[in-house]
């Protein structure tokens, strides 16, 4: 809105009220004189009335059209703070951000040196480059000294072989060997499970499979496990090998453990209690003491 608009409007509010007094002074003279020649009394009352009229209309013409100046002055003043404000915004130069700091690259670990060093190694075993296999898993020892399949590597070197699971062919040859006993040492218990086996002759490794696939053996198993659930699963993946009667009994109370596990926490210790009973009763060959009768 222009601001001529604001003034002329602020002139109208003083000039307007001006010329309505002194119209209406005007008139009420006028008008006064021509029915004063009837009656004076009438005349001056009439003229009275209508300049109190004209001064009544001049003010409230003056209230209403100052308060509209004001109005529009307010708002020509809030449109040019809005004007100013946007031109200052348009010549503002752009805020500068700092890019990023590119991420750094982690420097490659000694583990994933030494891990890549072991797998050049193995194949250079399987390459049959003995020497190069060897200077391999030596270089990858003074990163991780401690790697029990580094010494394997190095045995299989040693021993002239491609694969690792060749070693259970030279059970004889591994009997106070550095690099066959650093890998015991260091080897975590499942790897030292596997590599164990290399030392063993056929026969021992025959009565190990014997034992791991017998009852007494999945006693053992049992104990290692954390419920009666696990137990039960496990049970479930090896009854097969079980005789059909003893994988009846057993794995009825293995359930009912299980079972009873949802209402009164772990069984675990009454399931691996069962277990025993039920080996010591094979062992002696007795039957259970709750096997139902056989019809006769």
């Amino acid at each position: 809105m222009k601001p001529s608009v604001g003034r002329t409007v602020q002139t109208l509010a003083t000039v307007f009220p001006v010329l309505t007094v002194i119209g209406s002074l005007i008139i009420g003279i006028v008008y006064g004189t021509l029915i004063g020649q009837a009656s004076l009394g009438l005349g001056v009352l009439f003229a009275v009335i209508i300049i109190a009229v004209g001064c009544f209309s001049a003010w409230v013409t003056n209230v209403l059209l100052s308060g509209f100046a004001e109005i529009i002055q307010n708002t020509n003043s809030i449109l040019t703070a809005q004007s100013q404000a946007r031109t200052a915004q348009s010549t503002m130069a752009p805020p500068v951000y700092a890019s990023p700091a590119p991420a750094a690259t982690p420097a490659p670990t000694a583990f994933a040196n030494s891990s890549a060093l072991v797998r050049r190694g193995f194949l250079s075993l399987e390459d049959g480059n003995w020497a190069k296999a060897d200077a391999l898993f030596e270089n990858a020892l003074s990163l991780e000294p401690e790697n029990a399949h580094i010494y394997i590597g190095k045995l299989c070197a040693q021993l002239h072989l491609t694969h690792e699971s060749d070693l259970v062919h030279f059970w004889n040859s591994l009997a106070g060997n550095t690099n066959y006993n650093r890998a015991l040492q260091f080897a975590d218990p499942d790897y030292f499970k596997t590599i164990e086996r290399y030392s063993m002759t056929p026969e021992q490794i025959d009565a190990a499979q014997r034992e791991e696939t017998s009852f007494s053996g999945f006693v053992t198993f049992a104990e290692t496990l954390g419920s009666s659930k696990e137990i039960l699963d496990a049970f479930q993946v090896r009854e097969s090998a079980m005789p059909p009667q003893l994988r009846q009994l057993v794995g009825a109370k293995l359930k009912e453990c299980a079972n009873n596990e949802r209402m009164y926490g772990n069984m675990k210790r009454t399931s691996v209690r069962l277990l025993h009973e039920y080996a010591a009763q094979e062992q002696a060959s007795v039957p259970p003491a709750n096997q139902p009768p056989t019809a006769s």
